[in-house]
């Protein structure tokens, strides 16, 4: 018979050699081993693990060759059919025929650039002032997506409007400095307090009246100075008329803020200035341009007590167009209603101010605005006549702009 790891027949004869036949050696068995043959040996193929052994009968060997499972952080059906990294893992598994048969450089790919979190399989967000989503995949970085930095953060990324960079922040952005460049405004980035908290905004910071300082110009005034620090503080500013003029184009609202309780120091507009007043106007003119509604032009009073959000007391003015209360010389829309004229009233949800009546008159001039709100302090005690915010260092209004 023929020696293990050989095949063939040997028969006897009566003529020299004496035999006839042959016995040849076997090949490695293939694709799960390596080797010349079984008699000089064959072993298992890189990827299987087991051992091969000739033997003196077809088909001459015994083969324990298996092919090795995909190692952990990696998917497929074996190491010599090919392993994947996870999604979300970075490298490669290369079959050996070492144990454990297989090499591994799978690893956690790292949160990308802009983005938080231990890795990308256990979750990256963005952080904030990005936007976008990072997912795992499997690819030579292990995930898909970025994290672009959201336009308003610096001088040059400059947001097209308030509303664009609340609707790619991914959430509600903080109340505070941002960058606009308005096309149809002055065209050129500038700074301004945004307050996004709110849910009826957001609500960009135009100007803000403090000792006495000019208003009425078209340029900027004091462009990225104090002013814009806070919602309410005591700084004047502007921004150019021209964004003024795009602003007030939008939507009509405008919201309200004061603080030093005005020319008397303790006035308790907006109560006592821990509140907010939206003014919602059917129609705005032009910042510097002197104006008082007509009888057609409403305007609607709201007002927050605690600069929260949320209104408790509201009016429907229609003007009659009396004569103004002589406060100073108007830059803007400025009016007189006492009493209102007729189809004013409690606007519906919404509860009268606590004083009574609810007559007003106010001036936006170009160094202070001037109020006789009285039912606006939104508390039984008036808020005063003729009194001056802003027209002095320990005083200011703020006026926001929708947008």
């Amino acid at each position: 018979a023929c020696n293990a790891g050989h095949a063939g027949t040997i028969t006897a004869t009566l003529a020299t050699p004496f035999f006839s036949g042959a016995c040849s050696p076997v090949s490695c068995p293939q694709p799960f081993s390596t080797g010349a043959s079984l008699p000089t040996g064959c072993t298992c193929s890189p990827g299987y693990s087991g051992a091969i052994a000739a033997t003196a009968t077809s088909p001459f060997y015994n083969s324990t060759c298996t092919a090795v499972g995909c190692p952990s952080s990696s998917f497929g059906t074996s190491v010599v059919a090919g392993c994947t990294c996870n999604p979300g893992y970075t490298g490669s598994v290369t079959a050996t025929s070492t144990t454990p048969f297989f090499t591994s450089s799978c690893t956690v790919a790292p949160c990308p650039a802009n983005s938080a979190g231990t890795n990308v399989p256990s979750g990256c967000t963005c952080n904030s002032g990005y936007n976008g989503t990072i997912a795992a995949a499997v690819n030579a970085v292990g995930y898909t997506g970025v994290c672009v930095g959201i336009l308003g953060l610096t001088s040059s990324t400059p947001a097209i409007s308030a509303t664009f960079i609340k609707q790619n922040w991914g959430g509600t952005p903080p109340n505070g400095l941002y960058w606009l460049k308005y096309a149809s405004g002055s065209n050129t980035a500038f700074q301004t307090y945004i307050i996004f908290s709110r849910p009826d905004g957001p609500w960009v910071k135009a100007v803000q009246w403090n000792a006495g300082a000019d208003m009425s110009a078209a340029a900027a005034v004091s462009a990225g100075g104090s002013w814009i620090n806070a919602q309410v503080n005591l700084f004047p500013g502007k921004i150019s008329t021209a964004d003024i003029n795009y602003l007030r184009g939008l939507t009509g609202a405008t919201l309200w803020r004061v603080a030093g309780g005005g020319s008397t120091g303790s006035d308790p507009l907006m109560n006592s200035g821990a509140g907010a007043l939206k003014i919602v106007f059917s129609y705005q003119p032009t910042w510097g341009t002197s104006y008082q509604p007509t009888t057609t032009q409403y305007y609607d009073y709201y007002l927050d007590m605690t600069n929260s959000g949320t209104y408790s007391y509201a009016y429907h003015y229609v003007p009659t167009q009396q004569a103004w209360c002589g406060h100073a010389a108007a830059i803007w829309i400025s009016d007189h209603a006492s009493p209102p004229g007729a189809g004013s009233g409690a606007i519906s949800g919404y509860s009268l101010p606590p004083y009574s009546p609810v007559s007003i008159c106010w001036t936006v001039a170009a160094t202070s605005w001037w109020t006789n709100l009285h039912p606006w302090s939104g508390t039984a005690t008036a808020s005063g006549g003729s009194i001056a915010w802003g027209g002095t260092a320990s005083s200011s209004a703020a006026l926001f702009i929708a947008n």
